[in-house]
């Protein structure tokens, strides 16, 4: 796992590769001959040059092989109980696993969404939380550290896929905030009932980073007993890494499909 984790961290993004591609590159098209472009009506003629780029395009992503070490993790994850949930067509990415005791654990996030300060994120993925938990259960993770935003948890977490997990025990949830790069970082922890999805008029807890360092530390390691911890890190950068790729695929061969 420890190997897994340090390619991960290693290895830029499917996506952050596609961006910087496109921003130092210029598409070009195959030389046509002037006559025969004059000759053949125009919306063909950029209905023809959209299914050609398309179809270049498809070809060359799908040479991207799959990466059999997110295979092989999601095995380690199954030895622990955890298991993934992953609708094709959805950017969002479900974990469940065991927590202690009769705790119920989950963890979800978006292949779509790393960290660059965006706004409501995480409103997005708490709108979804309580459905993680009619099945399942959760991962790992342990980390760094984190900013919360006084209005929604996190204004500027810095680089990383976000994530929420949610620990449910009794009538109370544990819902808390991070993001994973080579190591998990915790930004903001909140107790709510456990049947309230969002509220805004409940209490959202402090600052994670102005806790005091040995609360922050025993919190970790309260996160680690329950599967949440930097191996966790590692699966949700590489696991979101090779679900955006494949969903950018698909995606490529729907618009394909549209203007044939």
């Amino acid at each position: 796992m420890l190997a897994n984790l340090a390619r991960a961290a290693a290895r830029p993004s499917a996506g952050l590769v596609r961006r910087a591609a496109a921003a130092t590159t210029k598409c070009s098209s195959p030389s046509v001959p002037a006559a025969a472009v004059s000759s053949a009506p125009k919306n063909l003629r950029c209905a023809s040059s959209l299914s050609e780029v398309l179809k270049a395009e498809i070809e060359e992503e799908r040479l991207v092989a799959f990466d059999e070490d997110v295979a092989s993790m999601v095995k380690e994850l199954g030895k622990k109980g955890i298991t993934v949930k992953d609708e094709p067509g959805l950017s969002l990415v479900r974990l469940f696993g065991p927590g202690v005791g009769d705790e119920k654990v989950s963890v979800e996030f978006d292949c779509d969404v790393e960290g660059d300060g965006d706004d409501g994120w995480e409103d997005d993925l708490e709108d979804d939380s309580d459905l993680s938990l009619e099945s399942g259960e959760q991962q790992q993770g342990k980390g760094g550290e984190g900013q919360e935003d006084e209005g929604g948890e996190d204004d500027m977490i810095g680089p990383g896929y976000r994530f929420t997990a949610t620990i449910t025990k009794g009538a109370k949830k544990m819902v808390l905030s991070g993001s994973a790069t080579d190591t998990i970082a915790v930004h903001g922890i909140r107790i709510n009932p456990a049947n309230v999805e969002w509220d805004f008029s409940l209490y959202r807890g402090p600052d994670f980073n102005e806790l005091d360092p040995d609360l922050q530390d025993a919190l970790y390691d309260y996160l680690k007993e329950r599967n949440i911890d930097d191996d966790l890190a590692a699966f949700i950068c590489m696991y979101a890494d090779q679900k955006e790729q494949n969903e950018y695929t698909n995606w490529l061969g729907e618009v394909a499909k549209f203007v044939k």
